[in-house]
């Protein structure tokens, strides 16, 4: 029989178990709650995730939608600076021309190297120089005429800081990017902005020469900048405008009388005509680049100008075919006047009866480039009225349908002939350039030729370069052995390969 003792301990041991079961039970609560908060948080932490993950997707998708609507956008913007590059290139095609003819201007090619009458001509000199200057690498070949000759060039970048810095410590030229320009000092100034351009009042400058480079921007008034060149540029013998587009009558244009050199574009047929009348005064002018946007007319006092040798008046080579008709006339010449003896370039003159008149005058016997298009009258007077013209090497002739067939009618010195924006050619007219002794080049341009050509032997001896360009062929062009000898160049080899 178990005594209180006994008891008393059996109780305290029942005490200490159910009291170790608690602490059990408890703990087990705790370890459950922990677990359960564990579990909770990673349980967010995994929706958390899921949401990161989604919302990266999401993001990613966002990204690449962003980069291909940029992709996009870049890429159109990038079709337009290559748009706005190539028309800038086109538009300076005849930079290079400038440039010898301003180096004459300015005087680095002297009167006295150029010799007597029969010898080799300013711009050819000033060819040979930038020949030497390629050949030492100075000066780099960006593009080339059809005759192998520079047409475009460029320097290193190095180089071109080095020329900068020289010219400017020696005040032989300044390049100005602002419109402090005005206030140097040099002799040369080239201005290259950004946007539109706007020259400020200054003191009078002593440049000879100011060369305007940067985007298209239109003068409306003078003082926009063309009172600052009219009346701080009294001395230049160069001024090259660019695309700065003249809506305002050029007034006192004709008090800048040492210029030789003169590059302008009129936005009309009226501020071109001003233009015109105000250079008659200029009695230095050699070299006249007039761009123009409607048909002008040339005045017969323009041919009183004793130093005048090239007159380019030229339009946007990219509305060619949408503006064909835009050219200029010239004025009727009385019997008797006094020949144009030193004008060797006359670009984009009217063919008509006029015209005609005037070359079968021989009124431009020393004539060496001249391109010549369809003018309003649709009758044509192309037959004898370039056999006078003995000294003529380069013909272009535009959107003319009916050519003389008979190879006596042009001149026997052509070196070079291009046919333009012709709707059908005669298939004979192929066999009448093919017999002109001389001819090195022939381009044809947009249009169509009907007929079968054959090219015999003897035909196009000194054909060197022959370019064809959207032409199209109604029939066969058949070249034999013997035709083309001298033949170094075809963009289209089937030509050259059907019979040889």
């Amino acid at each position: 029989m178990a005594t209180w003792e006994d008891l008393e301990n059996d109780s305290d041991d029942d005490d200490e178990e159910t009291e170790t079961k608690s602490q059990t039970c408890l703990m087990a609560d705790h370890i459950d709650q922990a677990e359960n908060s564990f579990l909770k948080e990673k349980v967010r932490e995994a929706k958390t995730a899921c949401d990161l993950v989604e919302e990266n997707k999401q993001l990613r998708a966002q990204v690449r939608s962003c980069e291909s609507n940029h992709c996009v956008l870049a890429y159109v913007d990038c079709f337009k600076q290559n748009e706005e590059f190539l028309r800038e290139v086109k538009r300076l095609k005849e930079d290079l021309a400038k440039f010898t003819q301003s180096s004459e201007t300015e005087g680095f090619i002297q009167k006295k190297e150029v010799g007597p009458s029969n010898s080799l001509e300013v711009e050819d000199i000033a060819d040979m120089y930038l020949d030497k200057l390629v050949e030492r690498s100075l000066v780099q070949v960006a593009s080339r005429r059809s005759d192998g000759g520079v047409k475009t060039c460029r320097v290193h970048d190095l180089l071109r800081d080095l020329c900068i810095s020289e010219s400017r410590e020696n005040k032989f030229m300044e390049v100005c990017t602002n419109l402090d320009a005005i206030k140097c000092n040099s002799r040369r100034m080239s201005l290259q902005y950004r946007g539109e351009l706007r020259l400020t009042e200054d003191t009078q400058s002593s440049a000879r020469s100011l060369l305007l480079f940067g985007e298209s921007t239109f003068w409306e008034n003078e003082s926009q900048g063309w009172k600052q060149i009219r009346n701080d540029f009294k001395l230049a013998r160069v001024l090259d405008m660019n695309q700065v587009l003249l809506c305002l009558s050029p007034r006192g244009l004709k008090t800048l009388i040492h210029l030789r050199f003169l590059k302008v574009t009129a936005s009309s047929t009226r501020i071109g005509n001003d233009v015109l009348a105000s250079l008659c005064n200029l009695w230095n002018l050699e070299t006249l680049y007039l761009w123009i946007e409607e048909p002008i007319t040339l005045p017969n006092k323009i041919w009183k100008l004793k130093s005048l040798r090239h007159v380019y008046l030229d339009i946007d080579v990219y509305s060619l075919k949408k503006m064909w008709h835009i050219g200029a006339s010239i004025s009727k010449m009385k019997i008797g006047e006094t020949k144009v003896e030193n004008l060797q370039t006359l670009n984009n003159i009217y063919l008509n009866a006029r015209t005609a008149s005037v070359l079968k005058k021989g009124m431009f016997p020393n004539l060496t480039k001249l391109t010549l298009r369809k003018g309003p009258p649709e009758k044509e007077f192309l037959e004898n009225s370039l056999r006078c013209l003995n000294k003529l090497r380069t013909l272009k002739l535009l959107c003319i349908e009916k050519l003389p067939l008979d190879p006596n009618a042009y001149p026997t010195n052509l070196t070079k002939i291009t046919i333009g924006y012709f709707p059908q050619l005669d298939a004979r007219m192929i066999k009448t350039l093919g017999r002109l002794s001389k001819l090195q080049i022939l381009k044809l341009v947009d249009g169509g030729i009907y007929g079968d050509v054959n090219c015999v032997a003897g035909d196009f001896p000194q054909l060197q370069v022959l370019h064809l360009s959207e032409v199209q062929l109604d029939g066969r062009w058949k070249v034999e052995e013997g035709a083309m000898p001298q033949i170094r160049y075809c963009n289209d080899p089937l030509i050259l390969d059907l019979e040889r």
